[in-house]
């Protein structure tokens, strides 16, 4: 009676396969790890890039806000060539599926109109209103270098900050900063396994200097 249980208790039989169980299932988390890291480090670089091509695209492009190549910095102080006195800063996006610009400053319009086409064009590419593959330069979008980049997710904004001159033609020289928004890591593994399947990408953005802002006069 004494003797089973002292040979239960000295009994390795499963050893082998609880050790091996262990190691098996550490050696997949981390592998598991390894590929979703990878794939989100991927998808944040792909982001970091669409947004420096949507801020060059946006430099040399119509202005998301219509009116923004009316301002002049002109008035009864001002006169044509001398520094440009005015301020502006608009922000232009589109909130529930429509498109705005709130303009804040001296120099604002009365109202700020949403140029759709030219949103698109940053997003899109130029002549697409939709996520397609580029066939050169002149239409490569933000989307081609992350297709779940879409029109909603973008930020475009237009500051004033000291470049330029009163009644320049084209309108002022605004730096034009392009974010993102409301973009979200896409998962494989931990939505198969765990049910996880987004997180929210952090927050960044690119800014660059306007030039000619007239999609017409530019080659992209």
């Amino acid at each position: 009676m004494s003797a089973e249980p002292r040979n239960l208790l000295k009994d390795e039989s499963g050893a082998a396969f609880l050790e091996f169980t262990a190691v098996v299932f550490t050696f997949l988390s981390l592998l598991f790890g390894v590929v979703e890291f990878s794939y989100a480090y991927f998808q944040w670089n792909a982001a970091t890039k669409a947004m420096q091509h949507g801020a060059r695209v946006a430099a040399v492009s119509d202005p998301v806000m219509t009116e923004l190549p009316n301002i002049s910095g002109l008035n009864d102080e001002t006169l044509p060539g001398e520094a440009y006195a005015g301020t502006f800063d608009v922000e232009c996006s589109i909130v529930e599926g429509t498109g705005t610009c709130a303009c804040t400053g001296a120099e604002c319009p009365d109202a700020a109109s949403f140029n759709s086409t030219a949103m698109t064009n940053i997003v899109y590419g130029r002549g697409k209103t939709a996520c397609a593959a580029a066939t050169s330069a002149q239409d490569l979008g933000m989307c081609n270098f992350l297709p779940r980049i879409a029109a909603e997710n973008v930020v475009v904004r237009y500051q004033y900050t000291g470049l330029g001159y009163a009644g320049r033609p084209g309108g002022p020289v605004p730096t034009i900063t392009v974010s993102l928004k409301d973009l979200k890591f896409d998962f494989i593994l931990m939505s198969a396994f765990l049910g996880v399947n987004e997180i929210d990408m952090p927050s960044f953005a690119t800014t660059v200097t306007g030039e000619d802002l007239y999609v017409s006069g530019s080659a992209g």
